[in-house]
């Protein structure tokens, strides 16, 4: 980073980059199997480490306010049920018409979760956290991120 960011500055960075793969994705065909799972592969690596140090660094902090908490609830709920579905497209062919059903299912509710994040839970959290509490969220969430993209 060459600028100091906020943390939604940096969690939209990486709902573009979601975006952007699964626009990817949604452009390859049952017959270009090999292209759709790498594409895939990356995209699972992004998303997943995406959204654990979004849980574990913006969420939790969201849960300590009462204006915020069901929010980041709501939120942490969206992401074990995209894991579900993560977990679901890893196990199916990506020929399938099966894999191509799933991910557009997973496909939609991402879309909706990254727009309610970035038009209401980011507004609520900028009337609990202070710009210095924004700014120190992202230096933990890109660590946090960094830590998990190597695991995964």
């Amino acid at each position: 980073m060459t600028r100091k960011q906020q943390i939604y500055e940096r969690l939209k960075q990486d709902h573009d980059k979601i975006r952007e793969l699964m626009a990817q994705i949604a452009d390859t065909s049952e017959d270009q199997a090999g292209q759709r799972r790498d594409l895939f592969a990356r995209f699972r690596t992004e998303l997943l480490a995406h959204a654990q140090a979004e849980s574990n660094v913006f969420y939790e902090r969201l849960e300590e306010y009462g204006e915020t908490r069901m929010k980041a609830l709501e939120g942490e709920t969206e992401h074990e049920l995209v894991e579900h579905m993560i977990h679901e497209l890893e196990h199916t062919s990506p020929g399938d018409d099966h894999w191509t059903a799933r991910f557009q299912v997973l496909q939609e509710i991402l879309e909706h979760h990254l727009e309610e994040e970035e038009e209401e839970m980011f507004e609520q959290a900028q009337d609990v956290l202070s710009d210095p509490k924004a700014m120190e969220l992202s230096k933990q969430f890109e660590q946090e991120k960094s830590e998990l993209r190597q695991r995964l």
